[in-house]
């Protein structure tokens, strides 16, 4: 499994600025509501919205999401 991540939506952008991989938690939570946030809105801003980015690679919905 991955340990690090870093490119274009990562907190690092390079492989000299990597950040360890999150797995579930609160970035999760975060990300799966920018994503939905995201296919709501045609103008959705993620630099406004997150723009400390995300660290998570890998996860799961540990409960249903409602629409």
């Amino acid at each position: 499994m991955q340990q690090l991540i870093f490119g274009q939506g990562a907190m690092g952008k390079t492989r000299a600025e990597a950040w360890p991989v999150v797995h579930g938690g609160e970035e999760a939570e975060r990300l799966l509501a920018a994503f939905g946030a995201e296919n709501h809105h045609s103008e959705f801003d993620w630099e406004k919205a997150h723009g400390d980015w995300f660290d998570e690679l890998h996860f799961t919905a540990s409960t249903p999401v409602s629409a």
